[in-house]
């Protein structure tokens, strides 16, 4: 495979907390919102 790796785009940041929003393991079970701890912590 070949890749190509850039600088992210101001445009792309929310692309970007979603992907790390999805990569996040949450058990089974447990409440799956941390989008406000999220958004707190990057304001």
């Amino acid at each position: 495979m070949d890749y190509i790796i850039r600088e992210i785009l101001p445009q792309e940041y929310n692309l970007l907390y979603n992907f790390l929003y999805e990569a996040i393991f949450i058990p089974e079970g447990m409440e799956r919102n941390i989008y406000g701890f999220w958004n707190a912590s990057i304001n």
